[in-house]
C-alpha cells in the first residue's frame, strides 16, 4: 500500500534484488539493484531532494543540508542528520554526518562520513543509469508517466538504481552482534528502496506531495485551552469590577 492507503505495484519487490558480502570479519558490504519506471533525470533528481524526511521513513530529522562546492554539475553536500533503524524486535537511532559528492552528468552520488564515530568507515555510491523497453508487449505492469508514455516510434526509457556501501567497524564485535548488524546493514538497504519506489510510484501517477501533519503537544494544548476559558469567565463573570473602578 501507498502512502494515501492506494495499491501500489509490487514490482519493486520482484525487482529488487540485495546481496550482502562479508569481506572482511569487521566489513559488510550491500549491493542492492532495482529498476523504477522514471526518466534518469527524475530518479537522481529523487536520491538529492534535500527533503529527506518526507521520501525516506529512517531520516527522523535533517538537522544540517550545506552545500560546498557547486559549479552546476557536480556538487559537493555536508549532512548531518538523525536516522533511526528496526529490525524484528530491535530498533534504535542513531547520527550521521556525511559528505555527497552528487555527479548530475554521470548520475552517481558518492557519501562518505565527515567523523568515524563508532564505525572506522561508512562508504559508498549511488548510480542511476537509463535502461530502454524495445516492446511494450508483456511488460504492461510497468506504469510510466504521461510524458513517457510510448508514441509511434519511440521506446520509453526506464531507470536502474544501483546501491554499493561499505560498513567497517574498528574492532570485530561478538558473533550475535555481528549477525544482527549484516541483517540491519540489508534491511536498510531494503527500505531505503522501498521509500524511492513510493516516491517514483507517487510521480508516475501524478499525486500530490502529502503535507506532513503536525501534532500539537498534549500540554500546550491543554494550557492554552485553560487560558483561554480563565479568558471568558473574566469577560461573562457577574463580579467584575465596573469599568470606572478598573481605571481609577
Amino acid at each position: 500500500m501507498g502512502r494515501n492507503g492506494q495499491p501500489t505495484a509490487q514490482k519493486a519487490e520482484v525487482d529488487m534484488k540485495v546481496h550482502l558480502a562479508r569481506p572482511k570479519t569487521t566489513t559488510w558490504k550491500v549491493e542492492a539493484v532495482m529498476e523504477l519506471p522514471l526518466e534518469p533525470n527524475q530518479v537522481y533528481d529523487i536520491l538529492v531532494d534535500p527533503s529527506k524526511e518526507r521520501i525516506f521513513k529512517d531520516v527522523k530529522k535533517v538537522k544540517k543540508w550545506q552545500v560546498i562546492e557547486d559549479d552546476g554539475i557536480r556538487q559537493v553536500v555536508q549532512v548531518e542528520q538523525i536516522a533511526k533503524w528496526k529490525y524484528m524486535c530491535f530498533g534504535g537511532t542513531y547520527s550521521s554526518h556525511l559528505k555527497l559528492e552528487q555527479d548530475r552528468k554521470s548520475r552517481t552520488i558518492k557519501f562518505s562520513q565527515f567523523n568515524s564515530g563508532d564505525s572506522q568507515t561508512f562508504e559508498g555510491v549511488w548510480v542511476v543509469e537509463e535502461k530502454q523497453i524495445d516492446n511494450m508487449k508483456g511488460k504492461e505492469d510497468i506504469r510510466l508517466p504521461q510524458s513517457q508514455v510510448p508514441s509511434g516510434a519511440n521506446n520509453p526509457s526506464i531507470s536502474s538504481i544501483k546501491l554499493v556501501q561499505q560498513l567497517s567497524l574498528s574492532s570485530p564485535p561478538p558473533s550475535t552482534v555481528s549477525h544482527l548488524i549484516g541483517h540491519i546493514t540489508a534491511n536498510a538497504a531494503k527500505g531505503i528502496l522501498r521509500d524511492i519506489y513510493e516516491e517514483a510510484d507517487r510521480i508516475c501517477e501524478g499525486r500530490p506531495i502529502e503535507q506532513p501533519v503536525i501534532a500539537m503537544d498534549r500540554q500546550f494544548y491543554w494550557k492554552d485551552k485553560s487560558m483561554r476559558r480563565r479568558r471568558r469567565l473574566r469577560k461573562t463573570s457577574p463580579f467584575r469590577p465596573p469599568t470606572r473602578m478598573m481605571q481609577a
